[in-house]
């Protein structure tokens, strides 16, 4: 998904999520100021200490999936990622069922 409007209506959004799945970005920031859940991806990163420095703070969790990587990510890399927001999704939906009356995350059980 990709955001096409202003930064104060993205943020009205994010606010009334219940996690934050994104890129390295603005709204990785804003969801853990906010304090929602965040899972942000950072890829090709040169080293571990721009993706620390970088990094959102915030009160609640906040996960920080890097991929370390000069060149074009793996198979294997991808799924490691994709598992990693999977799993992040299951526990959502495990703490809080009404995320599928409002958020469809193809999950089952």
């Amino acid at each position: 998904m990709a955001w096409d409007g202003s930064i104060g209506a993205f943020a009205v959004l994010i606010a009334a999520s219940n996690q934050y799945i994104g890129y390295d970005s603005a709204g990785q920031h804003i969801s853990a100021a906010l304090g929602v859940k965040t899972l942000t991806v950072f890829v090709s990163v040169n080293n571990t200490t721009f993706a620390e420095r970088w990094r959102p703070f915030g009160k609640d969790r906040i996960d920080v999936l890097e991929v370390l990587t000069e060149r074009v990510a793996t198979s294997k890399e991808n799924e490691a990622i994709f598992d990693k927001c999977l799993a992040l999704l299951r526990e959502l939906k495990a703490k809080n069922p009404v995320v599928d009356s409002n958020f469809h995350t193809g999950l089952s059980g």
